[in-house]
């Protein structure tokens, strides 16, 4: 059980790390307001959790 727990938060550390590096290039392209996606992944992640 506790080798499931642990793959499940590596996926869960991909997923943030993805939606960060994706924000981060967002923003890059759109300048430094890109605040609502990040906004609304922050609620995903508190939804998630």
């Amino acid at each position: 059980p506790s080798e499931k727990r642990r793959r499940n938060q590596e996926k869960h550390l991909n997923l943030i790390v993805l939606a960060t590096s994706f924000l981060r290039s967002r923003s890059r392209i759109e300048g430094p307001n890109g605040s609502p996606q990040h906004r609304c992944i922050a609620s995903y992640h508190a939804r998630s959790r």
